[in-house]
């Protein structure tokens, strides 16, 4: 069976759509960000490009919102995220590297003038971070119109839809490039089978910042003091870690836990990590750890 692009209305149009185009798709929550766990308990890792499933997906429930999973796709994103000065980081990254063709774009439905540039995946293992305010979708997923953002009532849409997702240039695709590693194994986001974290965290702070623990089983704090502290007062404990003196976290003068708390305040992922977020990070430390 062939969908035919030219009345897209519905979510379960523009759904059954993405998969006939060979996208892997994921259902997510009505007007949320997160998998929808009755039908993918493994998140985004449950997508899939398989129409019958697709349509069967949201035959269930038409009002779930619609994720693409970048990489099974064959494609990486370049999020654009003014909140975090995304638009003076991308004509930094435009001044460098040049510009970029015109591609297939999304305004993403926060309403802030945020976008999703869809680009061909160049292969090989990729960055998390093109400039400030611009990450890079590699492992994980986004959000697609027609979804409904959580926050805005608004919805995801379309620049442009029927341009060709374009090739990346080749300083950019430099610039995304990451350190030659073996690909990144799939994971589930449970602590029992996720082995990121059974890392010692003397072990992953010291991969991730180049920091290690002096003989008390302190580490110079990356994460306050702009990274500049001189006196170490960050303690590692088996797995988790903790420091007293950090900037305040949701009103505490104290933060600590595990992996991927520490891998988000490190990357300025909010807490807690949920939906994408976690994704994200989880497709990072899974790069740079595994």
């Amino acid at each position: 069976m062939r969908v035919c692009h030219l009345a897209l209305t519905s979510l379960t149009d523009w759904a059954c759509a993405y998969a006939d185009r060979g996208w892997f798709v994921v259902p997510l929550w009505p007007n949320q960000k997160e998998p929808y766990g009755p039908l993918v308990p493994n998140g985004y890792i449950g997508a899939t490009d398989d129409l019958s499933t697709v349509f069967a997906w949201w035959s269930q429930n038409p009002n779930l919102n619609i994720g693409l999973a970048c990489h099974q796709s064959g494609i990486v994103v370049l999020d654009m995220d003014p909140r975090n000065g995304g638009e003076e980081g991308w004509n930094k990254l435009e001044d460098e590297l040049g510009f970029l063709p015109k591609t297939l774009t999304a305004v993403t439905g926060r309403g802030d003038g945020g976008h999703h540039y869809l680009f061909q995946h160049p292969g090989g293992n990729l960055r998390g971070k093109a400039g400030t305010g611009v990450d890079v979708k590699d492992y994980g997923y986004i959000v697609l119109a027609p979804s409904i953002h959580p926050d805005s009532g608004k919805p995801y849409e379309w620049l442009n839809w029927g341009t060709p997702i374009e090739a990346l240039t080749p300083p950019w695709r430099m610039r995304l490039q990451a350190p030659s590693r073996d690909d990144a194994p799939t994971t589930v986001n449970s602590e029992t089978d996720d082995p990121l974290r059974h890392i010692p965290a003397a072990e992953y702070i010291f991969r991730l910042t180049g920091r290690s623990t002096n003989r008390d089983g302190f580490i110079r704090c990356p994460l306050h003091s702009g990274g500049n502290e001189t006196d170490a007062s960050l303690r590692v404990n088996g797995v988790v870690w903790s420091c007293f003196g950090c900037e305040p976290f949701a009103g505490k003068r104290v933060a600590g836990g595990n992996i991927y708390d520490f891998a988000a305040c490190l990357w300025g992922f909010p807490l807690p990590l949920r939906g994408i977020d976690f994704a994200d990070v989880q497709g990072r430390l899974t790069k740079e750890l595994l």
